[in-house]
């Protein structure tokens, strides 16, 4: 029966979400047309669409990327660093199963809002969510979490700079049970047919201390559909012992203007008690938009080895559904960039 759980779940989840459709684009027509000064971003929006071509709103939106395919494949995939660096109203809605043999397998739910404020010059944005940024690597190196999963929590983003070169923000907001504040910097740089950049972010909150996350990573573009990273990060808490660390291969291959699959290779370290690896870990993720421009599924198969699963195969897959309103102008994109 157990190996049945994924299936079962999934098929809840496609009904949950056709149950809450309506009230997503309730929700989202209501951040949009509540008042004058939404309509006034709304307005600017257009004004910015229609006053220059889709490849410079890209540029302009994701300035630490320098190639066009990889801005639309990390949009695409939701890369924490392209969405910590773009500042246009967005909404995400996601229902996901994430199903292995050592866990087996739950019905999740997440709400991500980030309105951009207008009179600020582009640079403030008001955020409010359900959780915690979820990357697809928090788990391995570990980090903040919040107790209860519904628990919002609202914050202010300040991008202080921003150009192609480098980037710095500052976040500060909280829920009921923790405040928090922090900067954010990253710094690019030209190797060549490789391109690198260097990410660092420090935020303290009131109940666990400080954190720094800090990574360095190499790409290569081929052919304008392939796209090769090669990743290095470490992330320090005050409250534990040891430093997490990882290195992370990727391998992004475009299908179409609605479909990509990622390939992903990580091993994990920890140097508490002593330097070791605590997980080796190999996805494979396919993402597709699903009926709606709007709705994007991804299908994420994988194997890993964790150390406290006494490193036994750990068969596993993520399913998910997300509803992302603000989508379009990647879509819009992705068309001026790559023609088949």
């Amino acid at each position: 029966m157990k190996s049945y759980t994924g299936v079962i779940l999934f098929a809840l989840l496609v009904g949950k979400l056709v149950a809450f459709e309506s009230a997503i684009c309730a929700a989202a027509d209501f951040c949009l047309a509540c008042g004058p000064q939404a309509q006034l971003l709304v307005t600017s929006q257009d004004e910015e669409l229609n006053g220059y071509p889709a490849i410079d709103n890209a540029h302009e939106s994701a300035s630490s990327f320098f190639l066009e395919s990889a801005r639309w494949l990390d949009s695409f995939f939701e890369d924490a660093d392209y969405l910590e660096e773009t500042n246009t109203s967005r909404i995400r809605f996601k229902l996901f199963v994430n199903s292995d043999r050592q866990n087996g397998g739950e019905l999740n739910q997440r709400l991500h809002v980030r309105l951009r404020l207008p009179n600020f010059e582009d640079r403030l944005s008001l955020l409010l969510f359900a959780e915690d940024d979820d990357d697809s690597n928090s788990e391995a190196l570990g980090g903040h979490s919040v107790s209860n999963d519904h628990e919002w929590t609202t914050g202010f983003r300040w991008l202080v700079n921003k150009s192609r070169r480098s980037n710095i923000s500052a976040t500060f907001g909280g829920s009921l049970s923790y405040v928090y504040g922090g900067v954010r910097v990253r710094r690019y740089y030209d190797h060549g047919s490789w391109k690198g950049q260097f990410v660092e972010q420090l935020r303290y909150y009131t109940d666990d201390g400080w954190e720094n996350k800090l990574h360095y990573e190499l790409e290569k573009e081929f052919n304008r559909k392939r796209l090769v990273r090669v990743r290095a990060e470490a992330n320090w808490y005050e409250n534990d012992n040891g430093l997490p660390h990882g290195l992370i291969l990727t391998h992004d291959q475009i299908l179409g203007p609605k479909q990509a699959v990622r390939f992903e290779l990580g091993g994990y370290f920890n140097t508490s008690p002593s330097h070791q690896m605590t997980d080796f870990q190999l996805r494979v993720r396919f993402r597709s938009q699903f009926y709606w421009e709007w709705l994007i599924l991804e299908i994420a198969p994988q194997i890993n080895f964790p150390q406290d699963f006494e490193r036994q195969i750990n068969p596993g897959i993520l399913l998910r559904l997300e509803a992302d309103f603000g989508y379009h102008s990647t879509v819009e994109s992705f068309k001026s960039i790559i023609k088949f």
